[in-house]
């Protein structure tokens, strides 16, 4: 049964809201959301043609790198999203929230505009200036036609600790190469504003699908969804597609586009008793046909998986043709996880590729989590929820930025490649201290 437990900056979830996601946090005891964003591809390898759609190297040049600058790196990100930009390979970040929780403190977030671009090859941030979108959080991501799109997500004024959210339903368009934010002027209806939906770019007919999320305005009630819609950016145009027999409402789940079997596919996330004490998150697979709009589950009779979580991350391995998951947050008593798993669509199998961390040790009260709380699997990323994951098939790899973990929000990048990750910048806080204390014997607790 999972416990209600917290670490040092747990309540990442915006819990602390006056009531607000109540609960919120890691080390086993509650959670704190996802959202799953970008659709991508992992394991494509560089090469290619850039432009506008196409697939860019990754591979660095002093051409290209000699004429990049890094004055400064992002905030420290959560709830934000990430999309790979395959035509110049590059990470586009944008949004999301500062706001942390430090020994069970918890403060409003902090809610972000910014707009960052990570040059993969070079391993070099820039912020990029100019009007985009109203700052916000939890909203979704895609990148497809040379573009980043997002759509929905929330909003709640600095210093805001109770009251309704300002939650959205628009369109944004970020043209990678020139660096600038359009909004898409919709015609007709629309979705319902919301939060924690996911997003994918549908290669084949170029439009974007979302699925789910959250549309209650409230910190302190979920109001979950199941409806499909599809935009077309050449018409600018929503349509709501009817579908049955598909998966329970639900906020915090993570999808991506499957091109092989033109399918859009979704993992995991929440219901409308995400912070319950017996809350139990999903670990359900489904994929919808985008030409017949039918549902099934996949691998439903499987039972070695990954535990229910939400707020985990989902990619589509192109060249390996399997699913990654990696991280989210799960209901048992580790709460933050840091494993990656495969899964074949053709035979539904799962498998393993990292354990990440293992629980070792319980917590001995409240906000107090003893060193030896986890095994800390060193060679993975910190244990995370919140986090943004995109696919990239110019690079072939799995990149993840930033996150809620046990002690606080990281700003740290990863990549997973041939059976690996590689940590391609450090964070600067945010970690376990057995992460990050040289001399380790002088670890107080999980943090500090």
């Amino acid at each position: 049964m999972k416990r209600w437990v917290f670490a040092f900056a747990l309540c990442a979830a915006g819990c602390g809201d006056s009531g607000s996601d109540s609960a919120a946090g890691s080390g086993g005891q509650s959670g704190a959301g996802g959202q799953a964003g970008t659709a991508g591809v992992s394991g494509g390898g560089a090469g290619g043609s850039a432009g506008t759609g196409g697939i860019a190297s990754c591979e660095a040049s002093s051409a290209r790198c000699d004429a990049l600058s890094e004055t400064e790196r992002p905030f420290r990100p959560s709830e934000h999203s990430i999309a790979f930009a395959e035509n110049t390979a590059e990470l586009v970040l944008f949004g999301g929230t500062q706001g942390v929780s430090v020994q069970c403190q918890t403060p409003p977030p902090a809610y972000i505009a910014e707009t960052w671009v990570y040059d993969r090859p070079c391993n070099v941030w820039q912020r990029v200036s100019g009007v985009g979108p109203d700052a916000r959080g939890r909203h979704a991501s895609a990148y497809g036609d040379g573009a980043v799109w997002i759509f929905g997500g929330r909003y709640r004024a600095d210093g805001s600790t109770s009251g309704n959210y300002t939650i959205f339903n628009d369109v944004w368009r970020f043209d990678v190469e020139a660096r600038s934010w359009s909004r898409m002027e919709t015609n007709g209806d629309a979705p319902a504003a919301r939060s924690n939906a996911s997003l994918v770019w549908d290669s084949k007919r170029s439009k974007l699908w979302m699925f789910g999320g959250n549309t209650s305005a409230s910190g302190a009630v979920y109001t979950p969804q199941n409806d499909v819609w599809s935009f077309d950016p050449a018409t600018n145009s929503w349509a709501e597609h009817s579908s049955s027999d598909g998966p329970a409402p639900r906020l915090f789940h993570a999808a991506l586009y499957d091109s092989k079997r033109d399918a859009l596919v979704i993992y995991g996330g929440a219901d409308e008793t995400l912070f319950n004490p017996t809350a139990r998150y999903f670990q359900d697979l489904w994929s919808l046909d985008l030409e017949s709009l039918s549902w099934k589950e996949l691998a439903p009779a499987i039972t070695a998986r990954p535990t229910g979580r939400f707020w985990p991350a989902l990619g589509f391995d192109e060249a390996s043709d399997r699913y990654l998951i990696f991280g989210g947050h799960d209901d048992q008593t580790l709460g933050n996880r840091n494993d990656l798993w495969a899964m074949s669509p053709t035979d539904g199998s799962w498998i393993e590729l990292t354990g990440g961390d293992t629980l070792q040790n319980t917590n001995t009260g409240v906000c107090d989590f003893p060193v030896d709380f986890t095994d800390v699997d060193t060679a993975a990323p910190e244990r995370r929820h919140a986090q943004g994951v995109a696919f990239a098939k110019a690079c072939g790899e799995m990149l993840v930025v930033g996150g809620k973990t046990d002690c606080g929000v990281v700003d740290d990048v990863w990549s997973y490649s041939a059976g690996s990750w590689q940590e391609l910048r450090a964070a600067t806080e945010g970690e376990v201290c057995l992460r990050w204390r040289s001399d380790t014997s002088l670890c107080n607790n999980l943090c500090n």
